[in-house]
């Protein structure tokens, strides 16, 4: 089974857009995707380390509403620097949406 892992720069720093395809994720690659999630921002944005499970559950939720996980492992698992224009689209949406969420 494919795993991935999303790093701090496609958390926060990607364009904004998607479209709803509502599917589970394994749950091990739920859990990794979280506390890697978690880790990178408690290094790499402690303003927010507090809030940081927060966050990333939020953001994983969000991909799950509207990426596949195929459409999602095949743009971060390959390796390339460069993110599928929809995943980036999608990604950044959820960062925007769930630090609204977790400013509040």
């Amino acid at each position: 089974m494919k795993t991935f892992l999303l790093t701090p720069f496609i958390l926060v720093g990607l364009a904004s857009g998607g479209s709803a395809q509502a599917e589970s994720y394994p749950p091990e690659a739920v859990q990794q995707f979280v506390s890697a999630c978690t880790s990178a921002i408690q290094t790499q944005i402690p303003a927010i380390a507090n809030d940081s499970s927060r966050y990333c559950g939020c953001f994983i939720d969000q991909l799950q509403a509207q990426l596949t996980y195929q459409e999602l492992a095949a743009a971060v698992g390959d390796g390339s620097t460069t993110v599928d224009p929809k995943v980036r689209s999608v990604a950044t949406q959820a960062a925007q949406t769930c630090m609204t969420k977790i400013m509040q």
